[in-house]
């Protein structure tokens, strides 16, 4: 399959900056075996969700939220007390994408919690730490090691300290507490911290300084991988604009509407913190519309429609599904599994819109779980079959230069795609689950 290749330099690269940190990590966990944290990569029930937010405090420093939720870790009692303990050790190492070889700055800390009852609450566990970072771009790798499970989990962090318009400059708050992730709920208030007020422009005869806010409606699903002459969405023009004022360095916003938010320091630049609207139940489907909405992807056009302006919109969703599977209990196994990759491409792939209408969102949908993924600087390629085999199937992502967020991936497309995409939407309109894991 003819399609452009990730590069070299690029590839050997990634490997560096791993092996030069798998090296350098001394910590006392260092025999342990070291897993990637969950992600719709690496869906095995047995790994530990880990988030992170990178707030630059300043020139200088860099701040650094760290949530995990325990749901896999390993409580254990210390002693003969009736507690039960989990002990998370954390360490980081940054190092700079221009001197893979030098480390910018590393630390470790410890984690605990403690539970009463052997059948542990689902919750999370948060801290935070600083890293003294200049300018520049850096890799942040972040090992969690489950000290009684004796395994280690890392997740890796793209920091980008170039300019003061990007959105790690820009810290989202909930009830005073960090909010990790670019959604927010719909209603409700929060603040926006930036890190340079003084950047800003004031308001005509007064002190506070003005944040602008792009008001967008919400995209369309994603175009599918062989539509060469079409356009793809990228990040849009602005339907409506206004300016916030604050007297400090904190300003509210309100999610009101359906759509999204951009908010930047700088009229001129495309960067800085984009967040969509959800409700409560994010990341999962929301309601009917949405749940038409996202099974685009195997309808026709013709079917799509018809269920959109259906007098029962509920009954013809439910109807598309009964005809392909052929038995409610099919059916609705089908829509398990379906939309709870919508769910896991909500979790992964959310960048301005939901993952679900994002290009990787759509290929993951359809296409299940890659075989293998490849990393490169400004791209990903996932693979389908095994590498060696001419005929495995390759999507590459590249990385929006001008990106919103660090999620924001488009696909290169090709006619190539056309017959594989049409097979497996043929698949699941069989009543199959396309790709399903351990068939």
């Amino acid at each position: 399959m003819m399609q452009r290749e990730l590069s070299t330099l690029s590839q050997l690269m990634v490997s560096l900056l791993l092996l030069l940190f798998l090296n350098n990590c001394k910590s006392s966990s260092s025999a342990y075996p070291l897993r990637p944290a969950r992600s719709a990569m690496n869906l095995e029930a047995d790994l530990p969700q880990m988030e992170t937010v990178v707030f630059h405090l300043n020139d200088s420093v860099t701040q650094v939220f760290f949530k995990i939720t325990n749901e896999n870790l390993l409580y254990k009692r210390m002693d003969t007390s009736a507690a039960f303990f989990a002990r998370l050790k954390v360490f980081t190492e940054v190092r700079s994408i221009d001197s893979p070889r030098k480390i910018a700055d590393s630390l470790s800390l410890f984690l605990y919690d403690r539970s009463e009852e052997e059948q542990v609450k689902l919750r999370s566990l948060q801290t935070s730490y600083t890293c003294k970072l200049r300018k520049g771009n850096y890799v942040m790798n972040i090992i969690c090691a489950d000290e009684n499970r004796h395994v280690r989990y890392m997740k890796t962090v793209e920091v980008n300290k170039n300019s003061h318009a990007t959105y790690q400059n820009f810290l989202l708050l909930r009830n005073d507490s960090v909010h990790f992730g670019n959604q927010i709920l719909v209603g409700s208030t929060y603040k926006v911290r930036y890190a340079y007020p003084d950047d800003l422009l004031l308001g005509h005869g007064s002190s506070r300084h003005l944040l602008r806010i792009g008001l967008y409606p919400p995209g369309g699903p994603a175009l599918p991988p062989f539509a060469t002459n079409e356009k793809t969405e990228k990040f849009p023009k602005s339907a409506d604009e206004t300016l916030i004022g604050s007297t400090d360095s904190l300003w509210t916003i309100m999610a009101g509407q359906d759509g999204y938010l951009h908010i930047s320091a700088d009229a001129s630049a495309q960067e800085g913190l984009s967040l969509y609207t959800v409700d409560e139940s994010f990341p999962g489907v929301s309601n009917t519309r949405e749940m038409i909405q996202c099974t685009r992807y195997l309808m026709s056009k013709e079917e799509f429609e018809k269920c959109l302006v259906a007098d029962d919109p509920k009954a013809a969703i439910d109807k598309f599904w009964l005809d392909i599977g052929g038995s409610q209990e099919r059916a609705r196994e089908l829509v398990r599994k379906y939309y709870n990759r919508v769910k896991e491409a909500n979790k992964n792939f959310s960048s301005y819109m939901p993952g679900w209408k994002t290009d990787r969102g759509m290929i993951y949908i359809v296409m299940g779980q890659p075989y293998n993924t490849l990393s490169g600087e400004n791209s990903e390629t996932w693979v389908y079959g095994t590498e060696a085999n001419p005929n495995s199937l390759r999507f590459l992502f590249i990385k929006n230069e001008s990106a919103c967020a660090d999620m924001d991936y488009t696909l290169e497309r090709s006619l190539l795609y056309r017959d594989p995409f049409h097979q497996a939407v043929a698949y699941w309109r069989q009543g199959l689950v396309f790709n399903e894991p351990g068939r």
